[in-house]
C-alpha cells in the first residue's frame, strides 16, 4: 500500500476520532469552529496520548497496528522509539495535540500537523509529518486546496500564521485565508501562490516573532513580484481570538485598511522610537534598503524608494544608491538559494474555453463522460485546429470516475503538472455538474465543430489564394470548400451526433472501436 493510500485512511481516522474529553474538551469548547469542523472539512482530530488509543483507533479501520505499521512511519503519525532496533517499540508523534490533515493543492492528504493543547516548552508550538515523497513543508499551503476559487474572486490571498486562524477565517466566510506550516514562509511557497494571485495580505501575530516572520515573507513574495499589504491586529490577538472577539465584519474591515508593507514596517518603527534620532532612521533606511532590494518589479519599487525616503526624511537618490548596493549584495545568496532547492516555472498548458468547459464536465459528470467518449471524431477532427482536444482525449482514455474524489485527484496528480495547472486554476474546476449535462455536452460539441468547419474553410480559402495552383489541387479544393459551405449552413439544423466532415476533407482516424477505450491497469 502506498504512502497517499495510507495517508487517505489516516485523514479518514482523523475524522472519525471522538471522545476527546478532559483538558481536550475544555480547550475546545473555547474554540468552537474547531468542534464544528471536527467531522468536517478541515478533519481535526485528537491525537491520543498513548500507543494503546493510536492502536484502538487504526482498528476501527479493520486492520491491527501491526498489519499497519507503514501508516505511523510513512505518513508520520508514529515513528520507531529506536530507528536501529525495530523491537523497541513504536511512539505516537502527535500525542495530546489538535491534529490537522495537511493537503495537497489538489486536495489528497500528504501529511499531519499537530497543535499543542497542553503548554509544553519541550517541543513546539506546532508537529508536522516528517518530509516525505508526498509532503515537503516548504512547498505546501494549509488550504490552499479550498481557498483557491477565493483567492481567483477576491484577487488576493490572506496568509495566516496557523491551521487554527485559517479555520477560523473560513467559518467566518473569509474563504481566501491560508497558512505555511509554521511562522517560514518559502519561495516554493510564494511561487505557487503566484499561480493564483499577484496581491497577498499578511496577517501574522503582532508579537516580534510575527513582525521578523512579516519581513521574511515579504522578501519571498516580493522576489516573486507580488504586492505585499499587511493587517496589524490590536495587541495579543491573532485571527482566531480577533475574530471570536469582535466577529466577521469588525475583521474585514480590518482586511480593507491592510497597509502597504512599507508603511507597516515604518509606523511600527516610529512607535518603537526608532526614527527619533538620526542614527535610528540611517539604521532603519538601511533595512528598507534591503527589503526594497529583492523587490523585482521595478517601476514599483521605484515609486517605493520615493515614499520610503520622504517618511524618513532623507534624500530619494542617496536611498536608491543604498538599494542598488543592497541589490549587488543579495543577488548572490538569492542564487545560491535557487540552486538549493530549484522550482521549475511551469506554463499551463493552452485551453481553448470550451474544450476546457467539455474536459469539465468529463471529470464531473459519469453521462456527460461517457457522452463524449463516444465522440472520438468529432474531437479527432476537431484536434488540429482547436487547443487542448489531446488533454481531453487523455481524461476519455483513462475515464476517472466522476462520482468517485478520490479517483479523480488520483488521475490529476498523475498528469504533467503544465496538463494539471490548466485543469485546477480555473474557478470553473470547483463547480458541480450542470443539471443536464447531455445538453451541455451537445451544446459545446456544437460550437466545436462549428468552428472547427470554420477554420478549415478558412484554411481552403487562403489555399486557394496561393499563386501556382495546378487546375486539379485548384478543383479539389473547390470541391471541399463547397461541401465545407453545405456543411457550415446546416449545423444549427442538425443533431450534433450526424455532423460530420466530408469524406474528401475527413483524416483517417487511428483504429479504435466504439470511442475512446479504457486504459487497461495493471
Amino acid at each position: 500500500m502506498g504512502l497517499d493510500d495510507l495517508a487517505l485512511d489516516a485523514g479518514d481516522l482523523l475524522g472519525q476520532a471522538g471522545g476527546l474529553g478532559g483538558d481536550v474538551d475544555l480547550h475546545l469548547q473555547r474554540q468552537p469552529h474547531v468542534a464544528h469542523h471536527h467531522h468536517r472539512r478541515h478533519r481535526a482530530g485528537l491525537g491520543k496520548g498513548g500507543l494503546v488509543g493510536a492502536q484502538l483507533h487504526v482498528r476501527q479501520l479493520g486492520q491491527g497496528l501491526q498489519q499497519r505499521c507503514g501508516l505511523g512511519h510513512e505518513a508520520g503519525l508514529a515513528a520507531q522509539r529506536d530507528e536501529n532496533d525495530p523491537r523497541s517499540g513504536l511512539y505516537v508523534r502527535f500525542r495530546d495535540r489538535l491534529m490537522f490533515s495537511i493537503r495537497n493543492e489538489i486536495g489528497d492528504v500528504v501529511g499531519f500537523s499537530g497543535r499543542q493543547l497542553r503548554e509544553d516548552k519541550r517541543s513546539g508550538k506546532y508537529v508536522n509529518s516528517p518530509e516525505t515523497a508526498l509532503f515537503r513543508k516548504s512547498n505546501i499551503l494549509f488550504a490552499l486546496d479550498r481557498a483557491k476559487k477565493p483567492i481567483l474572486k477576491e484577487k488576493c490571498a490572506l496568509v495566516c500564521e496557523g491551521q487554527i486562524d485559517v479555520i477560523a477565517c473560513h467559518e467566518a466566510g473569509i474563504d481566501h485565508a491560508i497558512a505555511g506550516q509554521g511562522t517560514a514562509f518559502t519561495n516554493q511557497h510564494a511561487r505557487l501562490l503566484r499561480r493564483y494571485t499577484k496581491a497577498v495580505v499578511l496577517c501574522y501575530d503582532g508579537d516580534s516573532a510575527g513582525f521578523e516572520a512579516t519581513q521574511k515573507a515579504f522578501r519571498e513574495l516580493a522576489i516573486e513580484g507580488l504586492s505585499v499589504r499587511v493587517v496589524e491586529l490590536p495587541g495579543g490577538d491573532d485571527p482566531d481570538t480577533f475574530l471570536k472577539a469582535h466577529g466577521a465584519e469588525a475583521f474585514r474591515e480590518m482586511l480593507k485598511d491592510a497597509r502597504d508593507f512599507f508603511d507597516f514596517k515604518l509606523d511600527r518603527a516610529t512607535r518603537d522610537g526608532l526614527l527619533a534620532t538620526a542614527n535610528g532612521r540611517a539604521t532603519v533606511a538601511n533595512e528598507c534598503a534591503a527589503l526594497l532590494a529583492v523587490m523585482t518589479d521595478h517601476v514599483t519599487r521605484d515609486s517605493q524608494i520615493n515614499h520610503v525616503a520622504t517618511r524618513l526624511q532623507t534624500g530619494a537618490s542617496g536611498l536608491r544608491e543604498a538599494v542598488s548596493k543592497a541589490s549587488k549584495q543579495t543577488r548572490p545568496s538569492a542564487t545560491n538559494r535557487s540552486q538549493e532547492a530549484p522550482v521549475e516555472v511551469v506554463v499551463p498548458t493552452s485551453l481553448d474555453g470550451t474544450v476546457r468547459y467539455l474536459c469539465h464536465l468529463a471529470l464531473v459528470s459519469p453521462v456527460a463522460q461517457n457522452l463524449l467518449a463516444e465522440q472520438f471524431e468529432v474531437l479527432h477532427e476537431a484536434g488540429e485546429y482547436i487547443e487542448g482536444i489531446p488533454l481531453l482525449e487523455v481524461i476519455l482514455g483513462v475515464r476517472p470516475d466522476p462520482s468517485d474524489p478520490a479517483a479523480v485527484n488520483a488521475f490529476l496528480g498523475s498528469l504533467p503538472e503544465a496538463d494539471r495547472l490548466a485543469l485546477t486554476r480555473d474557478p470553473m474546476f470547483a463547480e458541480t455538474a450542470p443539471e443536464d449535462a447531455v445538453s451541455a455536452v451537445e451544446t459545446s460539441l456544437s460550437q466545436l465543430s462549428a468552428r472547427t468547419l470554420m477554420m478549415r474553410d478558412s484554411r481552403i480559402k487562403a489555399a486557394l489564394a496561393e499563386p501556382g495552383l495546378t487546375p486539379e489541387r485548384m478543383i479539389e479544393l473547390l470541391q471541399e470548400a463547397k461541401e465545407i459551405g453545405e456543411l457550415i449552413k446546416g449545423l444549427r439544423g442538425r443533431s450534433v451526433f450526424n455532423d460530420e466532415l466530408a469524406p474528401s476533407t475527413r483524416r483517417a482516424p487511428p483504429p479504435r472501436n466504439g470511442g475512446f477505450p479504457r486504459e487497461r491497469k495493471p
